[in-house]
Order: C-alpha cells, then structure tokens, then sequence
C-alpha cells in the first residue's frame, strides 16, 4: 500500500486484527478500539514499526506515525468521530 495516510490504514494493511494484536502482544479488543478510534498509542509505535517491517508492511515507520499523529491532531474533531 502506497503511503499510509491514517491510523486506520495500517491497522487494515494487516491480514487481521488477530495477527496485529498477536505481532504486537495485544488483545485484539485493543485493535478493534484503535481502529475505532482512528488512533495508534504512542507507546506501541516501535513494536508497529518492528512488526510491519518483519510482515513486509509498507510505509510504517515512526515518521510516518508522527505525521499522521500531527495530521490527525490538525483536523477539527466531527462529533461522529469522538475525540481519541
């Protein structure tokens, strides 16, 4: 996938939710709450950086997640989005 643009493009560039919360050691619950989110905490940026390049994900890496972060942080808030 050519340059991720959101939170919710890495979690879905995965083969699951399964596999990311496995490749992180998470509870999937916690994907499925990023994903809703549109949000990746901070600290698991690492290990996504870690896992995405073991998995042959492209466009993870910690520059990519500040950007999106600052991007994300730029952009009102929609009240369908809830804050994160």
């Amino acid at each position: 996938m050519p340059g991720m643009q959101t939170f919710t493009d890495i979690i879905d560039a995965w083969p699951s939710r399964q596999i990311l919360a496995e490749d992180l050691q998470v509870g999937v619950t916690k994907i499925a709450v990023w994903r809703h989110r549109r949000s990746i905490p901070p600290a698991h940026w690492l290990a996504l950086v870690e896992a995405a390049r073991h998995r042959g994900v492209n466009g993870v890496s910690l520059e990519d997640l500040a950007r999106i972060a600052a991007e994300r942080a730029e952009r009102p808030i929609h009240p369908s989005q809830g804050a994160a």
